[in-house]
């Protein structure tokens, strides 16, 4: 076995023969890496799951053994629930006051009340009262002046216009006696309009209160029924995609095995080839190796030192290489250490469309400083490898889906 594999830990072992078939093991992130075929270019099959007919469109072979790459379609089931969210929306209630006009009016009565003030002039009682008292002061005067006359043999005379005066003022002077009482009346009468003014804005708003009570109680139940509709959106959509996520492993399981004999062939006819002088190697375990363009290209172009190693192993195993010039590439080929996944910086590399919440979906492709590709649906568990609890990430992802997607 290689040295340079004390410095990753265990690294899988290349099986020998040309017959046999090695299963990759490899990261969720591998998951991000490959492009799969476009609908423009694939001749479609479709497959239903037995369990939740959930679709799963198969595409073109792309050249690996006949193999066809699965394409996430929603099921009935996920668009239901869809539907079923999307015409609850139209339903949420709305609310319009039938009394807030009449409060502002009355509201606006009470703000530009004048204050109390008493008019005797303009005050109807009193004139009432006036024309009453001038009314019974002319008689008193008349009655008055004539029993002075009657005394003096029915002539008139100074005493009986005196005496006859008096009786008229005494009744005048009773008249502004109840100018005060008059006073008192009129501000009562100020203070029980402003009270029912009072009162019909309480009334009013007590029945605005009731209804909005009511609006609330709708609101809240739409609110309610919403998020269980979303909630279950949620659960069918994740259940539906998980079976898709099976069928897709599957494949990638085959396309890895297939690749993976390929690749061993190829080295394989490499080795045979450098026999007859077409690849010059270099095993003198110092300095930079020089080995053919085409290892030079896979090892430039290894995702991580994982696989960097994985090929340098069956490159030594096949005898296409000696181990010390495994290890030799190894350190001159091995990538430097990179950050923790969730203290990585990252950018949209694909677009996978938006989620129901404002987020990218699930199986949009994020990229790192490093050039490392990860589909969304997959990073939680490249994070919960490297050690973080599920939960946190999944919130990790969610944040992460809102703010690229913002």
């Amino acid at each position: 076995m290689l040295k340079n594999k004390k410095f990753l830990g265990a690294v899988s072992s290349a099986l020998a023969g040309a017959a046999a078939a090695k299963k990759t093991t490899e990261s969720p992130a591998a998951d991000f890496t490959e492009t799969k075929p476009s609908a423009e270019t694939t001749e479609m099959k479709t497959g239903t799951s037995a369990n939740t007919g959930a679709s799963s469109v198969l595409g073109t072979a792309l050249g690996i053994g006949g193999l066809y790459a699965p394409v996430y379609t929603e099921s009935e089931t996920v668009s239901a629930a869809k539907k079923a969210l999307a015409a609850l929306q139209n339903k949420k209630p709305t609310y319009t006051s039938r009394y807030q006009s009449d409060i502002e009016d009355v509201l606006g009565k009470i703000e530009n009340r004048e204050p109390f003030s008493y008019d005797i002039n303009a005050d109807a009682l009193y004139d009432q009262y006036k024309d009453q008292y001038i009314k019974n002061g002319n008689l008193a005067m008349l009655d008055v002046m004539g029993q002075a006359q009657a005394m003096t043999g029915g002539y008139a005379n100074s005493y009986a216009q005196t005496v006859g005066n008096e009786a008229y003022l005494a009744y005048l002077a009773e008249l502004n006696s109840i100018i005060p009482e008059l006073n008192e009346r009129a501000y009562q009468r100020y203070q029980d309009e402003g009270d029912a003014l009072y009162q019909q804005y309480a009334l009013l708003a007590e029945q605005e209160g009731i209804d909005y009570d009511r609006y609330m109680n709708e609101l809240s139940l739409y609110l309610d029924e919403r998020n269980y509709l979303a909630d279950r959106l949620e659960a069918e959509r994740d259940f539906d995609y998980q079976q898709y996520l099976k069928d897709y492993d599957a494949y990638r399981d085959q396309a890895a095995d297939h690749k993976w004999q390929t690749e061993y062939d190829e080295d394989v006819n490499r080795y045979e080839d450098s026999k007859t002088g077409n690849v010059a190697l270099d095993e003198s375990g110092g300095g930079n190796v020089n080995v053919s363009d085409e290892i030079v290209s896979r090892l430039e172009s290894a995702a991580d030192n994982h696989e960097l190693a994985d090929y340098l192993d069956r490159l030594a195993e096949n005898g296409t290489i000696t181990e010390e010039t495994a290890d030799s590439l190894f350190v001159q080929y091995r990538q430097p250490e990179q950050a923790p996944l969730s203290e990585r910086q990252w950018t949209l590399a694909e677009d996978g469309g938006m989620n129901w919440f404002g987020g990218i979906d699930n199986n949009a492709v994020v990229r790192d400083q490093y050039g490392n590709q990860y589909r969304l649906d997959k990073l939680v568990d490249a994070l919960t490898a490297e050690g973080m609890d599920k939960s946190d990430a999944k919130e990790y992802v969610k944040a992460l889906q809102k703010r690229i997607g913002a």
